[in-house]
């Protein structure tokens, strides 16, 4: 599977990159963001109606601020399909994000959006991507999969980057050897055919546009939850490239070349 990221508050983002063949999720960050919780459900809103070309259905996801249960269950009631949860270091951090998902178990019964406002009742338990953030999560990487109620991880470079020393290097021996355990867990996955259930999804975030070799890599390498690229990522690397043609062909009139 392939998604994206929105951090930008319009909805008309999110309609746009919905309506796009590639994308079969959008991840609608609240961690990184300005949004709102109306942003959110605005959001979640565009995404479920967008249906042009005749294109499979875009799921809404939504990475929330941190690891609480009040934050998972505004997120799941609006409607998202699963949560995102930051810094999930430790198995107990798992079991916590897992659990606030869970209607029989410390989630609360809403009547509103998800459950169509009490015409229906949503059964089926939405998903939980827990991100591995730090060398400690990354040390824990089996336990924290293998935690009843997680359906995957989701791996942050820039964060684990900085966790071990240098943000935004990803060329250090710290956290190359950390990419390096997190790549066979995900070879292995690949290799026996996917962790027991629930969990089935491993992925990585590729922020850069430009990066697109890095999103094949990893899908080379068995990671199958691939979110590429990000709303604001698009627009500068759209126009920067764009801009510099038209600014070459405008100056070669200029010079009268």
């Amino acid at each position: 599977m392939i998604g994206t990221w929105i951090t930008l508050s319009d909805p008309a983002v999110s309609e746009i990159l919905a309506s796009m063949e590639p994308f079969d999720f959008i991840v609608v960050d609240r961690q990184h963001s300005s949004m709102t919780s109306q942003d959110m459900v605005n959001h979640i809103r565009a995404i479920d109606i967008t249906d042009w070309h005749d294109r499979a259905d875009c799921m809404p996801y939504v990475r929330v601020r941190e690891n609480r249960p009040a934050e998972i269950m505004e997120a799941l009631d609006a409607g998202a399909s699963g949560v995102v949860v930051p810094n999930v270091d430790t198995p107990n951090a798992a079991f916590k994000a897992a659990n606030a998902a869970s209607y029989w178990k410390s989630r609360g019964m809403g009547l509103w959006r998800s459950n169509h406002y009490g015409r229906w009742i949503r059964q089926g338990k939405r998903e939980v991507i827990v991100q591995i953030e730090s060398r400690m999560a990354v040390d824990n990487l089996e336990e924290i999969v293998a935690t009843e109620g997680v359906n995957g991880f989701l791996v942050g470079m820039y964060d684990l980057s900085a966790s071990c020393g240098h943000a935004g290097n990803f060329a250090t021996d710290k956290f190359l050897d950390a990419m390096a355990t997190i790549e066979d867990f995900a070879k292995d996955w690949a290799r026996y055919g996917g962790f027991q259930e629930p969990a089935h999804y491993a992925g990585v975030h590729v922020p850069l546009a430009q990066d697109t070799q890095k999103v094949k890599n990893f899908i080379d390498i068995g990671f199958n939850w691939m979110v590429y690229g990000m709303d604001t990522s698009f627009l500068w690397d759209g126009l920067e490239t764009k801009a510099e043609e038209l600014e070459k062909y405008e100056r070669s009139h200029r010079d009268g070349s």
